[in-house]
């Protein structure tokens, strides 16, 4: 039955005052009451593993972090176009993932029991909650319309209604009967379960984003941090009263333990805000700062563009974790060393952190090399804690197919399909690699040639290499012969992220290569530069080098995909101050989709009409539903769509 809740829905004049409990929270007075289905951009959601000893920030694209025990499990699904994530169910070692489009993607234990992939909806899926037996679950879409799987019983929806606002989540009752929803004006529907209150008669400053059990009853949350209880369980704050938290960048999710002592808000940049006296290690550790998606560093927020929702292909994600060939550390900062990250990689195989809950730099004292016949996957996972330091001294991560030192695996070195690296939850800062010239050098974080390398949600900055040369270039990485000629994947990660943090080199200030392809998604690059003097070929009387503040690639057929990607702030002295891209017989390509290049000084020469590029390949640059701009602000002209 529906017990009163669809008239406090539906007329916001109805709902008793006392409905909302005393001091349950700010941000519930004044405001323009305007209703959206999500407050910003970026991570939509965090979800708490079973024991609440970890939590998953999930993003439209994807698992943007994961803290605390939380880990993932294989690469993330392949969505269709315009497709997003919305939200997850967790399991003990694994999980489900949901889709907008009613699809379930399973991951570990994680079981589906059914989707909606085939069937067409009137309205988006916006929330999945699981039944207490995990055997089933009930999806919720926008216009309230309710579908059971599995053991989920069928109590009643609002599918046939028009709401005053969108639904935007759903909490089961506890004693399993039924299940209670809410829209983004705060007003709840009760089904089968007893109505505890809503907010349908107050004007919301901000709206309703969030909505979890709690107790007997439930916790709302506003995107202002507002906190709205209506449980027997305690309410321990909010942030609604604190606009400057939020002004920018909004609450987008609440989760709480099982014992009602302690609940956390999660912002779209992945900060964590914590209330009462159980909170958990893991949170504390974050309270009112950014999660540290790329390893703790100077600039906070996850790495990468969360918004940038470009679909991540299977395999190019984040690789499984959960059976680790070696653990770095046993639960303190001290056990985690450079030696220990050394001989980790030494031996090879998946490779994890133990070092405690806190975000820790390692200093490297010697550069970590990979030895080809220990794969063929080398994964190293910071856990989005780690942070490996050059210390503006030496490179921090080295493998070469071709480096006898390192074991000779086959007789064509240039071209193997292993080792396959993958660099995931983990940062890079202050490598060098100066001085370097095997291989003609570059690469001040990460040195890689022959086999495969993947880059998963990492962050760079302070990374150089050498500052002239014709050809050396990738302050953070510099990539060679990849096997068979495939791409280079960077996805979800940041290189600079702000004023001082940026990579430099010679030439390409984040990345470089020669004849190697690259597709780079969801990824941030700004405030790196290519430093050289005299491009290449060299002027008379010069080093030569100034090319791609942040990307410089040459050689013959290769290509470069950016999408749902930041280029912003880079410079170069002399070609491209965001890319610079020679094919030397003209057979490359170079692809921008859903992505903005803004402020990027090409100081000596770019082609025109593309702001910050230099481009020579196959016919011109496809630059779609993407921003190029030489100026400060975006000016109509600096717009291509094609």
């Amino acid at each position: 039955m529906i017990a009163g809740a669809l008239v406090a829905a539906i007329s916001t004049s109805t709902a008793p005052a006392e409905s909302l409990p005393a001091g349950a929270g700010a941000g519930a007075s004044g405001g323009n009451g305007t209703v959206t289905t999500a407050a910003v951009s970026g991570v939509s959601e965090i979800t708490l593993t079973p024991d609440g000893a970890g939590a998953f920030l999930l993003s439209p694209s994807g698992i943007a972090a994961t803290l605390g025990s939380a880990r993932t499990y294989g690469a993330p699904p392949v969505l269709v176009a315009g497709e997003r994530f919305v939200t997850m169910v967790v399991t003990a070692s694994g999980y489900v993932l949901f889709s907008d489009r009613g699809r379930a993607f399973p991951a570990g234990d994680g079981r589906a029991f059914g989707d909606l992939g085939a069937t067409p909806l009137n309205a988006p899926i916006v929330d999945v909650a699981a039944t207490a037996d995990g055997l089933g679950y009930w999806m919720l879409g926008a216009d309230g319309g309710v579908f059971s799987f599995g053991s989920a019983r069928f109590a009643g929806s609002t599918g046939n209604l028009r709401l005053n606002s969108p639904a935007i989540g759903l909490v089961p009752d506890p004693d399993g009967v039924g299940y209670w929803f809410v829209a983004g004006d705060g007003g709840v529907f009760a089904f089968d379960a007893p109505f505890r209150g809503s907010l349908g008669s107050i004007r919301l400053n901000r709206p309703v984003v969030g909505m979890i059990a709690y107790g007997n009853g439930y916790l709302m949350v506003g995107s202002d941090g507002g906190v709205f209880n209506f449980s027997d369980k305690q309410f321990f704050g909010s942030i609604g009263g604190r606009p400057e938290l939020t002004s920018l960048l909004g609450i987008v999710g609440i989760a709480a333990g099982l014992a009602g002592d302690w609940y956390v808000l999660a912002r779209s940049d992945g900060a964590i805000y914590v209330f009462g006296p159980g909170v958990p290690v893991w949170a504390r550790a974050l309270d009112g700062a950014p999660a540290p998606g790329g390893g703790g560093l100077p600039g906070g927020a996850l790495p990468g563009n969360p918004a940038g929702g470009a679909t991540v292909p299977l395999g190019a994600g984040l690789a499984d974790t959960s059976r680790p060939d070696r653990v770095i550390g046993t639960g303190s900062p001290a056990s985690c060393t450079s030696a220990a990250v050394v001989d980790a990689v030494a031996r090879g195989g998946i490779i994890t952190f133990n070092c405690g809950p806190d975000p820790l730099v390692i200093t490297m004292l010697a550069t970590a090399k990979v030895f080809n016949n220990t794969g063929p996957d080398i994964v190293i996972d910071g856990g989005g804690l780690v942070t490996l330091s050059g210390a503006g001294q030496r490179r921090i991560l080295y493998m070469n197919t071709c480096d006898r030192s390192q074991v000779w695996t086959t007789s064509h070195c240039q071209d193997q399909d292993h080792p396959r690296l993958v660099v995931q939850n983990l940062g890079f800062r202050e490598g060098s690699s100066i001085g370097e010239t095997a291989e003609g050098g570059g690469g001040g974080a990460i040195f890689v040639r022959g086999g495969r390398l993947r880059i998963v949600n990492a962050r760079f900055t302070g990374n150089v290499c050498d500052t002239t040369g014709t050809d050396v270039g990738g302050g953070a990485v510099r990539a060679l012969s990849q096997s068979g000629g495939q791409p280079v994947y960077v996805v979800n990660s940041t290189f600079g992220g702000g004023p001082g943090l940026g990579n430099s080199c010679s030439n390409g200030g984040a990345l470089s290569s020669i004849g190697v392809s690259w597709i780079v998604l969801n990824s941030v690059l700004t405030h790196n530069s290519a430093v050289g003097v005299g491009a290449n070929p060299a002027r008379a009387g010069t080093p030569g080098g100034g090319n791609g503040g942040a990307i410089c690639l040459d050689g013959n057929l290769f290509t470069l995909t950016v999408a749902g990607t930041i280029i912003n702030d880079n410079d170069a002295r002399e070609g491209g101050g965001a890319i610079f891209f020679v094919s030397n017989n003209r057979t490359g390509t170079l692809r921008l989709e859903v992505s903005t290049l803004r402020r990027n000084p090409s100081r000596g020469f770019e082609t025109a009409g593309y702001p910050g590029i230099f481009f020579l390949g196959s016919g011109a640059p496809t630059v779609i539903s993407s921003t190029l701009s030489a100026a400060s602000t975006v000016a109509t002209s600096g717009t291509v769509s094609t």
